[in-house]
């Protein structure tokens, strides 16, 4: 564990702090990576490192979406092969609201260095360029005996 800090806790956290403030609104702009690998955020309110449990949970899951977004990112440049991987993300906007699903998705058009496609499940509709759809259905045959 902590070799794996070592090599990619520096990164990790300091991409967190370049999007979060996208994703947060400006709310939330520092973290901090303690030894155990648990991730807290700084609190203007509180003007203290908070855990994620003490914020509400749409904030907490935009500081988890940049953690991974922040992971893979350090992954990618572990392997030293930019635009050659792809990244699927399961449900990012699923807690955030307009502003903020607004402003991932604009995070994403800077992804192009560094994957080749971005694959995003949504129940919302995306719009624009993020709104070409594979719509998967199931059917059941029924068979009687």
């Amino acid at each position: 564990m902590k070799a794996m800090k070592a090599r990619f806790g520096p990164g990790i956290t300091r991409y967190i702090e370049v999007v979060l403030p996208r994703l947060t609104g400006g709310r939330y702009r520092k973290t901090r990576l303690d030894a155990d690998l648990d991730l807290r955020v700084f609190s203007n309110e509180r003007g203290d490192f908070v855990r994620l449990v003490d914020i509400s949970f749409g904030t907490a899951d935009q500081v988890l979406l940049a953690l991974r977004l922040g992971l893979a990112r350090a992954l990618v440049a572990s392997r030293g092969i930019s635009g050659a991987h792809f990244l699927f993300l399961d449900e990012p906007l699923a807690s955030a609201d307009e502003t903020r699903g607004q402003a991932f998705l604009e995070l994403l058009r800077g992804f192009d260095d560094e994957f080749a496609q971005v694959f995003v499940t949504s129940t919302r509709p995306l719009e624009g360029e993020f709104a070409k759809r594979i719509e998967l259905q199931t059917s059941t045959k029924l068979v009687k005996a």
